[in-house]
């Protein structure tokens, strides 16, 4: 298996991977930190390029992405799939996730003791961090990031491409657009358009992008 990524949020990965046992012929993609030292990978070769990916997903095609960010999870991802990779979902073991109506994308992350109940939904590469909570009927759009201790409470919604900080809370059935910035520690009370940042509690919107393609 190929791990995105080789610094940072890849070693939470591979923490992730050592507790499942899925440390046979695991590998690290980094094609920009071309002179990044290996640290702590010696064990685990580090492939620089892209090309040398064909030859690797010919025997197991799958990876996993090992970076943060919205923008650059999906690149990544694009990339490797265009090299005949598959991305594949990670769930560490301790977090707890419901056995009712719970669907789960591709190239999904789920860290350490996160809380996801009944009828919820994650799209392809999300991201959601240690310690956040995910409560019923919640949908998170493609490629979002729920930082650490976050909290989406029942019925809210958000969109593609959209990151909420570290110990924000969304309110029950508000729907948060799709690249947005929750700020750390905000608490949205009500509806978040499209492609702007929020902060404060309540949340308010202090910036708007130009509209982005989902």
């Amino acid at each position: 298996m190929l791990v995105a990524g080789a610094s940072r949020h890849a070693k939470e990965i591979l923490e992730l991977l050592h507790q499942q046992n899925q440390l046979d012929n695991l590998q690290f993609f980094d094609d920009i930190n071309r002179e990044a030292p290996d640290l702590f990978y010696e064990r685990f070769p580090i492939v620089k390029s892209i090309d040398d990916l064909h030859n690797i997903f010919k025997t197991d095609n799958r990876f996993v992405l090992g970076l943060g960010g919205t923008k650059a999870r999906a690149v990544v991802a694009e990339k490797l799939i265009k090299a005949g990779g598959h991305p594949h979902s990670v769930i560490a073991e301790s977090a707890r996730v419901g056995h009712y109506h719970v669907s789960i994308g591709k190239g999904v992350n789920i860290m350490e003791l996160v809380l996801i109940t009944n009828s919820v939904t994650l799209g392809e590469g999300c991201l959601i961090n240690a310690f956040s909570a995910i409560h019923h009927d919640v949908t998170v759009g493609c490629y979002c990031e729920i930082s650490p201790r976050a909290t989406l409470l029942g019925g809210a919604s958000i969109g593609n491409f959209s990151s909420v900080g570290s110990g924000a809370i969304i309110l029950p059935n508000v729907k948060v657009g799709s690249h947005v910035i929750i700020g750390a520690g905000s608490v949205v009370t009500r509806d978040v358009p499209d492609n702007c940042t929020v902060v404060g509690v309540p949340g308010k919107v202090i910036r708007k992008a130009p509209s982005s393609v989902s």
